[in-house]
């Protein structure tokens, strides 16, 4: 959920902006702003009742033509 790949957090009654992604993030305010947004993130997937994430452990493009580089932080 951020970035590219927003599921839930896209839809106006969710949320007033959907989540922005980990370098978008770590640009506007380093490390500390990538916490925040996990710490939103994982407060907003608990109110909705969503306890277990089903997502790749870690995604490790190779290069920038790797179809998941925009992705990955």
């Amino acid at each position: 959920e951020g970035g590219g790949v927003n599921r839930v957090s896209q839809y106006s009654q969710y949320r007033s902006e959907p989540f922005h992604s980990g370098i978008t993030n770590y640009q506007k305010g380093g490390w500390q702003a990538v916490v925040d947004d996990a710490e939103d993130k994982s407060e907003f997937m608990l109110d909705l009742g969503i306890n277990t994430v089903l997502a790749p452990v870690a995604d490790v493009p190779y290069s920038r033509s790797n179809y998941i580089y925009s992705r990955a932080f």
